[in-house]
């Protein structure tokens, strides 16, 4: 909230679709700054809209952000990393970086799809339908 420049506001809590619909409209980047998003639905909500996305070079948002051709990680608990990982954002052309994030974005479908590739893991964890053998994890 401490960041001073022309193309950065801090948001704050978001509460509901609309308000969601209407950041993702009048804005050019998202930060995820948090290590443990598993799936990146959140990230790749914002690659869809056109969003350039930083994150860090952990979970499923490093996972998803490292197909980018050109992706904005930081190095996740390092707060130097994630503000040049800002300050490179600001610096580069937002509707390049538009362009490919929804490709990235077009390749995982909609969000229906999205989640329901999620249920699916959780599934196949709970079934046992898995190529490790379920003893081991126990």
């Amino acid at each position: 909230s401490q960041i001073t420049h022309p193309r950065f506001h801090y948001q704050g809590f978001v509460d509901g679709r609309p308000q969601l619909a209407e950041i993702y409209r009048t804005h050019d980047v998202l930060l995820a700054p948090g290590p443990y998003e598993t799936f990146g639905l959140g990230v790749l909500e914002g690659l869809a809209t056109g969003l350039t996305v930083i994150g860090p070079d952990a979970g499923g948002t490093g996972e998803l952000l490292r197909e980018l051709p050109e992706p904005l990680l930081f190095s996740a608990g390092h707060t130097g990393s994630f503000l040049r990982a800002v300050q490179l954002a600001l610096e580069r052309d937002p509707i390049a970086e538009s362009q490919a994030a929804m490709e990235i974005a077009r390749q995982y479908g909609t969000w229906d799809e999205a989640i329901d590739r999620q249920v699916r893991t959780y599934e196949t964890l709970l079934t046992g339908d898995r190529p490790w053998d379920r003893a081991s994890i126990n």
